[in-house]
């Protein structure tokens, strides 16, 4: 083993070029994380925006015969499903999150509609 007065040391554009090449490796791999990242955050996007629909086309098929007690549970349920996107946000933090939040209150606006009227 050299002693450390007979290593060679590195030129500074030899370590330029070394930093230049991590700082592009570093680059390469924040790029796919963060593709990565956009392109799960739109899956679970869709999922909610499907989950969403669904929750409308039900709410437009209740029955108005429904007891006070069926209606409550409708309603927590719904709150319960607003709970969950809201953990489902913060998890992924998606740019898309105040759509659909707009549409998960614009649902619970109608059933809210649904349950006091």
């Amino acid at each position: 083993m050299p002693s450390p007065a007979h290593t060679p040391m590195a030129t500074p554009a030899e370590i330029s070029a070394g930093a230049d090449g991590v700082i592009d490796e570093i680059t390469a791999g924040a790029a796919r994380v963060i593709d990565e990242i956009t392109d799960g955050a739109a899956g679970v996007m869709d999922e909610i925006n499907a989950g969403v629909d669904g929750v409308t086309d039900e709410i437009k098929h209740l029955n108005r015969g429904l007891t006070k007690a069926e209606l409550n549970n409708i309603y927590a349920g719904a709150d319960g499903v607003m709970d969950e996107v809201e953990e489902i946000m913060m998890k992924y933090d998606a740019d898309q999150s105040g759509l659909v939040v707009f549409r998960l209150t614009f649902c619970l606006f109608v059933l809210s509609a649904v349950v006091f009227e």
